[in-house]
């Protein structure tokens, strides 16, 4: 009789994850620091030098925030009312 709640019965699929993790990163392939990972800090990166590139404060920011949502949401109205 098969305990399907079993440590045996769980492992297997860990195991073989493993295993493949291990094969991948043999290969040069590391899923942790690659791939989409990297893409994804690197536009946090970005971002964030873009930000503080600027030199604005706090609140200089949240300003220039709130005119850039402004201009996009005429923006949007005209859009919408010539369509």
């Amino acid at each position: 009789m098969m305990v399907w709640g079993s440590n045996a019965q769980q492992r297997k699929p860990i195991e073989k994850a493993h295993a493949r993790l291990a094969e991948m990163r043999r290969a040069g392939l590391d899923l942790g620091h690659g791939g989409e990972a990297a893409k994804k800090r690197g536009a946090k990166l970005a971002e964030s030098n873009r930000r503080r590139a600027l030199g604005l404060t706090p609140d200089e920011m949240r300003a220039r925030k709130a005119a850039q949502m402004r201009h996009y949401r005429i923006a949007q109205r005209r859009e919408r009312g010539a369509t």
